[in-house]
């Protein structure tokens, strides 16, 4: 009877482990595929940015910007 007690709990403990394994697998993936998507996103920003020839502007903004405090935003933006 003890033996079986003690199969039935490593059987238990491998299915939670198990479970775990997929939830982070499946969380892999969407940070994997959100980060794909976050790239392109990035790459049609910089060709926006030289399209209109604002690589000056861009890089004025990003060296000077600041997070505005006073805001009722979630996430407060940057300005100048």
């Amino acid at each position: 009877m003890r033996i079986t007690d003690e199969v039935v709990k490593e059987h238990h403990l491998y299915k939670s482990l198990e479970e775990s394994i997929e939830e982070a697998s499946d969380y892999i993936s969407y940070l994997s595929s959100s980060n794909e998507w976050l790239t392109a996103e990035m790459k049609y920003l910089q060709d926006f940015i030289s399209y209109k020839k604002l690589d000056d502007e861009y890089l004025y903004f990003r060296d000077h910007a600041h997070l505005q405090e006073e805001t009722d935003l979630p996430f407060p933006p940057y300005v100048l």
